[in-house]
């Protein structure tokens, strides 16, 4: 026995569940929006969970799942190998063929047997030849690679979403997906995904090297993969669009015959998702937290993952200052800061909001940095002020920083200074002035500096080297 389940955006279906119910829905849909209708004579029609696009990515949003975070899992675990060597591959055989035509094959020697032209060796002209062929097509890769995480998933937001319009057309990846049967990569999927781009007129790189990293991560953490594209479907479609989980197979089979019936239902299957979800929420903790472990590998992309989508946050929160906390805004650029700090594999965030009788410290790091210039510093610890001011920020903040590192100079003799809306000349002026005083140095960094440096995921110590210090000494 049983019953078939599924959910439908619009016309078609996402995912279905084969006699069976499926756990994912319960993280769609809010509990209000669970939904029984009866026929004219009182009898149970449908049991559904219905909501629209935007109700399910608010949905999505408040348990932690929406698109900022989406980007920011996407962005830790994002591959591309597999892709990025087929289109080498392919880009590498049209600059032969664009160039020698049909001649491509045979350009190395006149002979007809290729087991002889294997050993002539090539010309000079040849050679230049060959490394002008790798050059455009390494400059083609990179070119093609330079949209940062939240663009893939853009791309193939819009590519899913055009061809989800289509009801007669196939939809790339989802309408192979099956809940208990991840889909393999293999040479016809990322054939179809180059194709489809194409078609659509979008960025092949990006939205290949998005499919690849999916598959994987259907592959090895369903519970995130799902949530995450049905976010970026959703994303790109209207905001009013039906999004329906349907449970109607289940009035026969479970007999409900009256809405007291067929409300226990849904409250039973509501319950029990919830603790099946949790349960493999734990695992999957316990793994990831295995792999984190693993901190040189797979430390600094995680947290650059997050930092994205901490500065997406910020950037919200600040775009209407009117309808967010002062709070809110502090934390979230803290939450940024401490994000950057933790991709640093030599410098570990200690403590945060660090308060004392008379003052609070935003983040206190450890320094274990073995490079030549942070070992000069002499400073085991780093203190950061965090201001996520509307207007640029002035000289009295940077003296209350000027006055921690000289309450503590036995320990720090580095602080970094962040503000979100830069600072003022006088700030600058004395930001110079404070070097030549025997407290240590500081740096400062601007909002704008910190969007690059998360854009382009520059480590954020080695912009401090570099640019932060032509900037602490006023050059």
């Amino acid at each position: 026995m049983g019953f078939d389940t599924s959910v439908n955006i619009g016309d078609r279906t996402l995912v279905m569940w084969r006699k069976d119910t499926g756990d994912i829905p319960r993280l769609l849909f809010a509990p209000a929006e669970r939904s029984v209708t009866v026929d004219e004579e009182g009898n149970v029609e449908t049991v559904t969970l219905r909501s629209t696009a935007a109700g399910v990515l608010s949905t999505l949003s408040g348990h932690g799942l929406g698109w900022d975070a989406s980007v920011a899992a996407y962005s830790s675990v994002r591959g591309g190998g597999h892709t990025g060597a087929f289109l080498a591959g392919q880009y590498t055989a049209t600059e032969y063929t664009d160039r020698y035509g049909d001649d491509a094959d045979d350009r190395f020697d006149d002979t007809d047997d290729p087991l002889e032209a294997i050993d002539v060796p090539p010309t000079p002209e040849q050679l230049a030849e060959d490394r002008a062929i790798d050059a455009a097509v390494r400059s083609r890769i990179a070119r093609e690679s330079a949209p940062a995480a939240e663009e893939d998933l853009q791309h193939l937001g819009a590519l899913l979403a055009a061809m989800w319009a289509d009801p007669d057309g196939k939809v790339l990846l989802l309408d192979d997906l099956a809940w208990d049967a991840p889909v393999e990569l293999n040479f016809e999927l990322i054939q179809q995904t180059l194709e489809s781009a194409e078609q659509y007129g979008l960025p092949a790189l990006p939205i290949a090297r998005a499919v690849e990293t999916l598959v994987f991560l259907f592959r090895d953490a369903r519970l995130i993969a799902w949530p995450l594209i049905t976010c970026v479907l959703l994303k790109h479609l209207p905001t009013d669009t039906d999004v329906v989980y349907d449970l109607s197979g289940g009035i026969w089979e479970f007999e409900m015959e009256t809405v007291e019936h067929a409300t226990s239902f849904l409250d039973r299957w509501w319950a029990s998702t919830g603790d099946s979800i949790a349960t493999y929420a734990q695992s999957l903790g316990m793994m990831f937290g295995s792999l984190s472990a693993f901190r040189s590998k797979l430390g600094p992309q995680f947290w650059f993952g997050q930092a994205i989508a901490a500065n997406a946050h910020l950037r919200e929160l600040n775009k209407d200052r009117a309808n967010s906390t002062k709070k809110a805004r502090g934390d979230a650029l803290e939450s940024l800061a401490e994000a950057l700090f933790n991709a640093e594999e030599q410098v570990v965030v200690t403590r945060k909001n660090f308060a004392t009788e008379e003052e609070e410290i935003d983040l206190v790091l450890r320094n274990e940095l073995d490079h030549a210039f942070w070992a000069a510093h002499h400073s085991p610890l780093i203190i950061v002020e965090c201001k996520n001011w509307a207007k640029p920020v002035g000289v009295e903040p940077l003296r209350v920083l000027e006055s921690k590192l000289e309450d503590r100079r036995g320990l720090v003799r580095i602080g970094v200074f962040i503000s979100v809306s830069g600072f003022t000349k006088e700030f600058l002026t004395r930001l110079k002035a404070v070097q030549g005083r025997d407290i240590g140095v500081i740096y400062a960094l601007t909002g704008a500096d910190v969007d690059d440096l998360v854009a382009r995921r520059q480590p954020i110590m080695e912009w401090l080297r570099t640019s932060g210090a032509m900037r602490a000494f006023g050059a």
